[in-house]
């Protein structure tokens, strides 16, 4: 099955490697913008979310 995702973002990066375990044929969707302005954004993972990639994970 082919599946599309829309988005450069950590969420499909893992569906993505999820899906591809399961031996989808997947594509990822984004518009590159090129705009250099600060941000405070941050990506926070806690540890109960980072046993379970970890763990769910392994072939990466």
């Amino acid at each position: 099955m082919n599946v599309c995702l829309i988005g450069y973002n950590l969420t499909n990066f893992v569906t993505a490697l999820a899906l591809i375990k399961k031996s989808f044929t997947v594509d990822i969707l984004y518009e590159k913008i090129r705009k250099r302005t600060k941000t405070n954004r941050t990506i926070g993972i806690s540890k109960n979310n980072f046993e379970f990639l970890s763990s769910n994970l392994k072939q990466i």
